[in-house]
């Protein structure tokens, strides 16, 4: 036996996540949460930057204008 499988043993043993949440998503669910939800934000910008296209920056005070 591999000392992964020994740990997830004794730690079952020693402390039993079913009867702490029994009725709640894993508590891990929140580290996949997250970087989907970045993961989508990103792809919108990259949507939107690619059809609408890049903008150029406001000129400083005191720059000049070149169309």
């Amino acid at each position: 036996m591999n000392l992964t499988a020994t740990l997830r043993q004794r730690l079952q043993h020693d402390l039993p996540l079913d009867d702490l949440l029994p009725d709640e998503l894993p508590a891990y669910v929140h580290i996949v949460i997250l970087p989907v939800i970045v993961s989508a934000l990103v792809g919108l910008h990259l949507l939107l930057v690619r059809m609408r296209g890049v903008v150029r920056p406001y000129p400083a005070p005191g720059e000049e204008v070149h169309p």
